[in-house]
């Protein structure tokens, strides 16, 4: 049994054989990625650092955005606690950021990169 069949045969989760299709097309955007740029024609300074820069924007950001997501989780009373158990669950939060930028599974990275070419060709070369 697939995902969406089961999805499917499962009421109480409110979805309904209509919504079968919006479910497919949900599915194909999220898995969707942003075509790969071809560079080389440009002449581009420190392509690695852009890259390197872009996926620690990225890795910052949803670092960011799961900050809340653990505030709701609440501290073991007999093990955690204290000034310690915050600074090891902002460094946890980090790493868990720098761990799904590195997977390209959001995609934030190459959309930066783009910018920052863009930036730099016109830097470059005057806006046209």
């Amino acid at each position: 049994m697939n995902e969406l069949s089961l999805m499917i045969s499962a009421p109480h989760l409110g979805i309904s054989k209509s919504d079968t299709a919006l479910f497919k097309k949900l599915q194909e955007q999220r898995t969707t990625q942003v075509p790969p740029q071809d560079y080389s024609n440009l002449e581009i300074k420190n392509l690695e650092q852009i890259e390197a820069k872009a996926r620690d924007f990225e890795a910052v950001y949803l670092a960011e955005m799961m900050k809340p997501l653990f505030e709701s989780v609440d501290v073991d009373p007999l093990f955690g606690g204290g000034k310690s158990e915050e600074i090891f669950r902002g460094m946890m939060i980090q790493e868990y950021g720098k761990k799904i930028a590195e997977t390209n599974s959001v995609g934030l990275a190459d959309f930066v990169k783009g910018e920052l070419i863009r930036i730099q060709q016109e830097a470059q070369h005057g806006k046209q």
